[in-house]
């Protein structure tokens, strides 16, 4: 994969659009949730949890209204990857204060299993960095299930 400093965002105002080089012909483009339709969310989030531990399955509706209602995440803090117009991979975002902090907190993420090892989850959680510095967020937070030893592996080698 070849990803130049030069080609990361700086600051995250408005529409961050970022592009990747994957192999030869395929490239994955970045964008925040807002600049993309809810079908393309939604089908970032069903093919990304198409084989999870737990199962979750969801009506597109209804993953809207809980993730980016009760849920705390916001659109504007949220990212997706796509191939092509197709969602592939998805991080939500959204800030708390969390014992006096402001916190930018992971609300889920997931990548769809025929893209994973490719570098996207890696790539999603550097943005959600970023947009939390970007906030002023001074602390980052995320829940992961036990017994999800690839997501926390993952996490370890992104943060630790």
């Amino acid at each position: 994969m070849n990803i130049n400093e030069a080609d990361r965002p700086k600051v995250f105002c408005g529409v961050v659009c970022i592009l990747i080089e994957m192999g030869e012909q395929e490239l994955i483009n970045y964008k925040l949730c807002s600049e993309v339709s809810d079908d393309q969310i939604f089908q970032a989030f069903d093919g990304g949890f198409s084989d999870y531990m737990v199962n979750i399955t969801m009506e597109k509706d209804q993953m809207l209204e809980h993730f980016f209602g009760p849920e705390g995440n916001d659109k504007e803090l949220s990212y997706i990857a796509l191939d092509g117009n197709k969602g592939i991979g998805l991080i939500l975002g959204g800030i708390r204060l969390m014992n006096g902090v402001k916190t930018m907190r992971c609300g889920t993420m997931c990548i769809h299993p025929e893209h994973r090892g490719m570098g996207i989850a890696g790539r999603l959680m550097d943005l959600h960095k970023k947009m939390g510095q970007a906030c002023g967020c001074k602390q980052m937070f995320l829940e992961v299930i036990v017994g999800n030893d690839r997501a926390i592996a993952l996490y370890k080698k992104i943060w630790l």
